[in-house]
């Protein structure tokens, strides 16, 4: 059996000594950058994630104002029509008052045109408007 003090190392030649050096310095290059990338990486997600957190907030918050602003424009819109209407019957009702029915039934003659005018146009408006956003639909 061989002696194993007996094997010398491989001789290396001095240009070879360097290869290897440059070789070890790219890797250890390569394996920094690497990491970075890996950080960068980690950063973008988490950011990306971050800013969808913030998006989707902005998206709550904007929702929130929007429903906020229907239901004040809906409470204050009912609110000056409930006014109208107390001003119209206080007005009959002075005219009653003023023995003045004949004037009164007129009043309210005129009245109910005006609404069903009002209604039906609204109700022709609407309907239009519902055919128009359908032809809209149907062409996208």
């Amino acid at each position: 059996m061989p002696d194993s003090s007996s094997h010398s190392p491989a001789k290396i030649e001095p240009g070879e000594n360097q290869l290897y050096l440059e070789f070890f310095e790219t890797a250890r290059e390569e394996i920094a950058l690497r990491r970075q990338q890996a950080e960068l990486q980690k950063l973008a997600q988490t950011d990306g994630h971050e800013f969808a957190k913030l998006a989707l907030e902005a998206q709550r918050v904007d929702r929130q104002e929007q429903r906020q602003y229907f239901e004040r424009k809906t409470s204050r819109s009912q609110i000056f029509i409930g006014c109208i209407f107390v001003v119209i019957c206080a007005f009959l009702l002075a005219l009653v008052a003023m023995n003045q029915p004949a004037l009164v039934s007129e009043l309210v003659k005129a009245a109910v045109f005006l609404l069903s005018g009002g209604a039906g146009g609204y109700a022709y408006g609407t309907q239009k408007a519902n055919k128009r956003g359908q032809k809209n639909q149907q062409t996208d």
